[in-house]
C-alpha cells in the first residue's frame, strides 16, 4: 500500500489559486515540491493538469477527469478535442480510487491538487506537506477543511520574506495519528 501524501502551498485562509495559476511566486517553495516529488507518481486533476500544461519531468504523472478518461479511450482520434488529448506516458483516470489502485506499487504517490482532488483526497492522506504562506490573497480556490485532530505537526521550517519570496511561509509536515494500515 502506497504512503498517499498531499502536498499544497496555502494562505492565511486556505488559498491555494486565482484563475487557475498559484496567487504568489515563491521558489523555494517550488524547489521544495520538486525535492519532494521527484522520481514519485503525482496525481492531479484536470484544472491543475491544464495549468501545468506539461507533464512534469521525472514523475508519473496522473490526471483525475471522468472527461478526460473517456475521451482517452472512447472517442477516435479525429473526434478528440485538442485540450483533451493527453500526451503519452501521462495516465488519466476517472476517480481518484482508480488512479490510487493503479499506483498502490509505489512507495509514495503525491496528490497535487486541484481544491476538490484534495478534498477528495482527505480520508486517504498519510502525510500532509503544507506550504502555509502567511498572507491573505485573492483566490477562487480554497484548500478544503480537513481533521486537524487526525493528524500531528512533525516538522516545521520558517522562512521569512525577502527579496525572492513576497511573503513569509513556513513548510509544515503532518502526520495522520492513526495510519490507514493500523485502522484496517
Amino acid at each position: 500500500m502506497s504512503e498517499i501524501v498531499i502536498i499544497a502551498a496555502m494562505g492565511r485562509n486556505g488559498e491555494l489559486g486565482y484563475r487557475n495559476a498559484l496567487p504568489w511566486h515563491l521558489p523555494d517553495d517550488l524547489k521544495r515540491f520538486k525535492q519532494l516529488t521527484l522520481g514519485a507518481p503525482v496525481v492531479m486533476g484536470r484544472n491543475t493538469w491544464h495549468s501545468l500544461g506539461r507533464p512534469l519531468p521525472g514523475r508519473t504523472n496522473v490526471v483525475v477527469s471522468r472527461t478526460l478518461a473517456r475521451s482517452q479511450t472512447d472517442a477516435a482520434p479525429t473526434e478528440r478535442e485538442p485540450e483533451s488529448t493527453l500526451p503519452s506516458g501521462v495516465l488519466c483516470f476517472p476517480t481518484l480510487e482508480a488512479a490510487l489502485a493503479a499506483l498502490a506499487k509505489a512507495p509514495t504517490v503525491f496528490v497535487i491538487g486541484g481544491a476538490q482532488l484534495y478534498a477528495a483526497a482527505l480520508p486517504f492522506a498519510d502525510r500532509l506537506e503544507l506550504t502555509e504562506v502567511d498572507a491573505e490573497v485573492s483566490a477562487d480556490a480554497f484548500f478544503p477543511p480537513w481533521p486537524k485532530t487526525e493528524f500531528v505537526e512533525v516538522a516545521r521550517t520558517r522562512h521569512p520574506a525577502d527579496a525572492n519570496h513576497p511573503y513569509p511561509f513556513a513548510f509544515v509536515t503532518y502526520r495522520r495519528v492513526q495510519s490507514r494500515t493500523q485502522s484496517t
